[in-house]
């Protein structure tokens, strides 16, 4: 299988953009300033922003790959007005604004290497190379023991009142993450609707329905 997307960036966004879009319509979300967390390349962020979702959005990655790759789609869509881009392990950069709307994610699903399906992982993988290879990088899928989960909920009330998470389903549900919050934080709008997804990327495979969103707010 070869997709025009592939690359070792690419997390899953090319088709969990529409699952995004498909939670913000039902429940008609929108919001003034965005953050995507994890970002990437960024395809998720940018295709709520393009789609009147959001007015502007960050975006958040630790990798300097992603960095660059960010930089370079901000100038290509011409969107250096309404995007600006962070280096951060989570939130640990100082120089992230703590004013966003809705700060946006799908972070790496699975908190140890068995919920990794390893009839699934080679899914997606490059012309030349053998099925048997590991194409994911483990920065996308591993959140070992839930720790950038963690932290992630711990201090997000520092920066929005409303934090969307798109988790895997075979890994998470909401019970796993509610021991995580606080007082003053509530997990709502809970959502695993059928995917929406375009045909083109079904191919001969047959994406199945694993994914979940929810927000958590702060009150």
């Amino acid at each position: 299988m070869n997709l025009k997307d592939f690359d070792p960036l690419e997390g899953g966004g090319i088709w969990l953009r529409y699952y995004f879009e498909q939670y913000f319509a039902k429940y008609s979300l929108k919001y003034k300033k965005g953050a995507e967390l994890c970002a990437g390349k960024g395809t998720i962020g940018f295709y709520l922003l393009e789609n009147g979702f959001f007015e502007t959005m960050d975006f958040i990655d630790i990798n300097p790959d992603a960095i660059e790759a960010l930089h370079e789609n901000i100038k290509q869509r011409g969107l250096e007005d309404k995007c600006n881009v962070y280096m951060s392990d989570c939130l640990d950069n100082p120089d992230i604004p703590k004013d966003y709307d809705c700060i946006i994610a799908a972070p790496p699903w699975y908190c140890h290497e068995v919920y990794f399906h390893s009839d699934r992982e080679n899914v997606f993988v490059p012309d030349g190379k053998e099925t048997s290879t590991r194409t994911t990088p483990p920065l996308l899928y591993m959140d070992r023991d839930w720790e950038l989960h963690k932290r992630l909920i711990s201090t997000i009330s520092d920066y929005t009142k409303v934090l969307t998470l798109c988790e895997g389903a075979m890994a998470s549900a909401p019970i796993t993450f509610e021991p995580m919050l606080s007082d003053n934080q509530t997990i709502e709008r809970v959502f695993n609707d059928d995917h929406n997804i375009p045909e083109r990327f079904l191919l001969k495979w047959k994406i199945p329905h694993y994914s979940w969103i929810f927000s958590i707010i702060n009150s």
